[in-house]
């Protein structure tokens, strides 16, 4: 990722790393998370996932659907506010069907509890490294001839 890095470039850098950690409010309004596998990125940068309808995270967005995915990667790490939505669409349950949600769901794409889950991003921000060797001489040489550290970049995108 880059200073020019656009919303595009920062869903995809998302998708690769493809593990998040899914946050949402409770009824008590406590954070809660849990980690989540996308199942995809679309063209508009929706996020996709599959859910068993009886989760505690379902219960969740049904009082409040402002959810935050949050990725970490090598040396990327990347925060995804948005909406979520819920769906009960046979046809995208296909589509987004595979080895991942046979290993959660063994009645295959048919089973009816089941649910499509959709991300609406709205903002996000990022964080890079250029490698822990690099970042580690960085810091050595700031702590001991001063300055900061050049430890990657960071950056918000709407998205």
């Amino acid at each position: 990722m880059s200073a020019e890095t656009d919303a595009t470039a920062l869903a995809q850098a998302a998708k690769d790393i493809r593990m998040c950690m899914f946050t949402t409010l409770d009824e008590n309004d406590r954070i809660v998370s849990r980690p989540m596998a996308v199942m995809d990125v679309d063209d508009a940068n929706h996020f996709w996932f599959l859910t068993a309808a009886n989760s505690p995270k379902v219960e969740d967005l049904l009082d409040n659907r402002e959810v935050n995915l949050a990725f970490a990667g090598k040396q990327d790490w990347i925060s995804i506010a948005g909406r979520a939505l819920l769906h009960r669409d046979a046809k995208k349950k296909e589509e987004l069907w595979g080895l991942g949600a046979d290993a959660w769901f063994d009645q295959g794409p048919e089973d009816p509890s089941v649910l499509v889950l959709e991300v609406v991003p709205d903002t996000a921000e990022y964080w890079t490294s250029p490698g822990r060797a690099a970042t580690a001489v960085s810091m050595l040489k700031a702590a001991t001839i001063g300055g900061e550290p050049k430890a990657g970049e960071s950056g918000e995108v709407r998205m």
